[in-house]
């Protein structure tokens, strides 16, 4: 992955798209392998990512999933 601009925002980009690609929801270590981001460091910024809504993550499954802020923005968007 390269890194244009903010590095934390390039990884979060990377991880939102990385979530999104997948309906059927991510595991952490597939959206670090995607994303090049080591395991730890994506598991951080993916539960930081759902305190604030943009991700969501199964509670039986594990699986990470786009949250429901991101389709909100998504609806608003022109």
């Amino acid at each position: 992955m390269t890194e244009i601009g903010t590095p934390v925002i390039t990884r979060v980009a990377a991880i939102l798209r990385a979530v999104g690609r997948e309906r059927a929801g991510v595991t952490t270590t597939s959206v670090a392998r995607a994303t090049d981001i080591p395991r730890a460091t994506a598991h951080r910024m993916l539960t930081a990512l759902a305190e604030q809504g943009l991700i969501d993550r199964d509670a039986d499954s594990g699986l990470w999933f786009l949250g429901p802020e991101i389709y909100l923005l998504g609806s608003v968007s022109t």
